[in-house]
């Protein structure tokens, strides 16, 4: 970082924390840090309290920047063990709670661009619920929001979403796919902060709350408070979800911590009364007034924090340029991450995981010799990796060499139907061994009558 920007990037970097709850510090301290500043840089304001203020009176600039600092990635159906849990439990134990007359309420809290909250309005759908369900959407991000609302998304976005599915309840549009017009009237979107003290009723006697992969961003005392309030807005006996990354919050009064297939989830204890929320963290600035007489902004922490290794810090780098890829991905935003996916196996090419990922970025892109070249690459590092074999199929197919694609398929399901049918696969986003495995005979079989049509022509 610059001299003349750097210690200014703390004070802002301070404020963000104090507003948002965005955690700058551990590891990644520096790579956001370096973040804040080009924000800064890009706005021409070296100046920690002009800068601060712009973002007072600009939501648009405080939205960019959050976003940069979370880099938040989501598509449909994302961690199928919850979704199942979500569909064989939760909702028809919710439904005969609430009774045959009542409403359930749905609450995705950070939705990001709607990909959740759509997921959300599917299952009601498919279990018989979305005449008597209500699906609440919110986020921090009016550009998210904004995506959201139109409902078009990338290819991408939908990797998870079987074709069963896809022909359901999207339809095919230029630049991606929209969801169906019945799914609109199920979700209602709104701007909130998580860390707002303003009660709304529209966030209470919640059924189900998703706050996935949200947590993991904040300060401690952020997490705090924020599970103090999803705690507060469920109903009795209502489901919490967070993600296997995020903090646990079984310390929330309140919740209580149940052991699902799906990994930890939280209920809201029956009977107990909803928490009165006492914020911790340090509040932010009051909004900009007109003719206001300056005030000081909130100060970095000096904290020690322990020292990194190498290896950690260059892990937690390549795990965010996992994370970028991903996100400019489900924006739709291909040619950009196929650009940070080259940078990234540049820097880590023996990163596993972003040589996948780059080969599905490149397959979805139409640069199939390309997509074929990542997997191989990500093959030679992990030759049992299954996802890699079926990603190499597919780019087979693509480049029309229906007998390629056959052996990679073929080696996929050595892979797959050596482990149990219910397992989830590696870097697979929670599918299973033998839903993977159908897929795989799919296409083995759709390749040999290709080949034989190819062969009598």
């Amino acid at each position: 970082m610059s001299q003349l920007v750097g210690p200014e990037a703390e004070v802002v970097a301070a404020y963000i924390a104090a507003r948002a709850g965005v955690s700058v510090s551990g590891a990644r301290h520096p790579e956001l840090l370096a973040r804040v500043e080009q924000a800064m840089v890009a706005a021409g304001i070296p100046s920690a309290e002009r800068f601060c203020e712009r973002l007072d009176q600009d939501s648009a600039s405080f939205d960019r920047l959050v976003v940069a600092l979370t880099v938040p990635e989501s598509y449909f159906f994302r961690e199928s063990p919850q979704i199942e849990l979500l569909a064989s439990e939760v909702l028809p134990e919710r439904a005969e709670a609430r009774g045959p007359e009542g409403t359930l309420r749905l609450w995705s809290a950070a939705c990001a661009s709607g990909q959740e909250a759509y997921t959300l309005a599917i299952l009601l759908d498919e279990k018989g619920l979305s005449g008597r369900a209500r699906v609440l959407a919110t986020d921090l991000s009016l550009q998210a929001l904004e995506t959201a609302r139109r409902g078009v998304y990338a290819k991408w976005s939908l990797r998870a979403v079987d074709d069963r599915r896809r022909r359901t309840y999207f339809r095919a549009v230029p630049g991606g796919y929209r969801v169906e017009p019945g799914l609109d009237r199920l979700v209602t979107f709104q701007h909130h902060n998580l860390l707002d003290d303003s009660k709304d009723p529209r966030m209470a006697d919640m059924d189900v709350v998703l706050c996935r992969n949200v947590l993991v961003y904040l300060t401690p005392d952020a997490v705090q408070d924020v599970g103090r309030r999803l705690a507060a807005s469920l109903a009795p006996g209502g489901w919490l979800l967070t993600a296997a990354t995020d903090p646990h919050l079984d310390a929330v009064e309140g919740l209580q911590a149940t052991m699902t297939p799906a990994g930890v989830a939280y209920r809201r204890v029956v009977g107990a009364s909803p928490a009165v929320v006492v914020s911790t963290r340090p509040q932010p600035p009051p909004r900009s007034r007109p003719q206001r007489k300056p005030r000081s902004r909130p100060q970095p922490q000096k904290t020690v924090r322990p020292k990194a290794s190498v290896a950690e810090l260059e892990s937690e780098t390549a795990e965010a340029y996992v994370v970028l890829v991903r996100a400019l991905g489900s924006a739709g935003r291909l040619e950009a991450a196929a650009e940070a996916a080259a940078e990234a196996v540049a820097r880590y090419p023996l990163h596993v995981e972003l040589r996948l990922l780059q080969g599905m970025v490149l397959l979805e892109s139409g640069r199939p010799d390309e997509a074929a070249a990542a997997a191989k690459a990500a093959l030679y590092v992990e030759p049992d990796l299954a996802m890699a074999h079926l990603t190499l199929a597919r780019a087979d197919q693509a480049r029309q060499d229906p007998a390629a694609a056959r052996r990679s398929y073929r080696n996929a399901l050595a892979v797959l139907e050596a482990v149990p049918a219910d397992k989830p696969v590696r870097l697979a986003d929670g599918e299973t061994a033998g839903r993977l495995a159908g897929l795989a005979r799919a296409g083995q079989s759709a390749g040999q009558q290709v080949a034989a049509r190819m062969a009598g022509s």
